[in-house]
Order: structure tokens, then sequence, then C-alpha cells
């Protein structure tokens, strides 16, 4: 699990969409920013991380568990990204994710992803409904860093085994 979570983030970190995109099977769908819905399959997934290079992204995992079965793989947890805005000013952006592995043809590539964003901090100030991260819980992992070292203190390991 390490090693594909590390290739992902290698690849955000080359500013390569194209190569963001063949880590993902041709019937993948990714879910991310809730005005945009479903990006399924390969076309549509480059397209969406060219768009995402404008404003050069860096993501951190804060916190993660892994449950591994059988030809398959699931990463959950809470990530920051990091972006440039259009004054060049950094903006933290958290949020949770899920990344789903299916092992296919000698390979393993991501089916599934779900990225949701949660309101930072001032914005959990103007919302009383809000449900941003707790202040704190940031461990500056970078993504694939960890394989469930990095946790917030409430959480608990389930399963340790892994297969790459």
């Amino acid at each position: 699990m390490l090693f594909r979570s590390n290739r992902w983030n290698l690849a955000l970190a080359s500013m390569d969409s194209q190569a963001l995109a063949n880590l993902y099977w041709n019937d993948a769908v990714l879910v991310s920013d809730p005005h945009q819905g479903e990006i399924a399959g390969s076309q549509a997934l480059s397209v969406y991380f060219s768009e995402l290079m404008h404003s050069h992204p860096r993501a951190r995992v804060d916190s993660r568990h892994v449950y591994n079965g059988c030809g398959f793989s699931i990463d959950v947890g809470r990530y920051s990204l990091s972006t440039l805005n259009e004054e060049g000013i950094s903006e933290d952006h958290p949020g949770v994710f899920s990344f789903v592995y299916l092992y296919r043809n000698g390979q393993w590539k991501i089916l599934h992803q779900n990225l949701t964003p949660l309101e930072t901090e001032s914005e959990e100030h103007e919302s009383p409904t809000a449900h941003g991260p707790a202040h704190g819980e940031s461990h500056g992992k970078s993504l694939g860093e960890s394989h469930g070292e990095s946790r917030d203190r409430k959480s608990t390991r389930l399963n340790s085994s892994h297969t790459d």
C-alpha cells in the first residue's frame, strides 16, 4: 500500500496530470468538489488533474487507516491540500479522503477516489454547523509517507497487514 500511495504523491509533485491519470483504471471514478460531481474515466481524470495543476497543489496526509483484502485495498483518512491562489498566496484546504485500489491484470490501480473538502477554521466561525478537523490534529506527513503511523489520537488500527 505504501508504494501505491507514494506513486500518487510523486505524480502530483511532478505536475504531470497524465502521470496522475495513469494511476487510475480506465473505468475509475473520482468524486471531489460537490459542484463538479463524478469525474469518470481516464480522459476526464486527465482534464481534472490538468486544471488542478494551475494551483500548484501539494498534498499531505494528516491521518489514515488502510484496510486490505484479496485483490483490493482501501485507504481512508484526513488530508490537507495546499494550493496557490491567484495572488500567489498559499491556501490550505483540509478534507477527508478515500481511495479504493484494485488489483487487475497484474497491476494495482485506483478504481475509486473520494475527496471531501472540510470547512476551514475561519469558515467554522461563520457557520455554527461546520464539522472541520479539530485544531492541532495535523501531523504533517506527505501523502504516502505513512502506513497507519500518522493518525489522530482517537483512532485505532484494525488491520496492519499490507500487500504491494
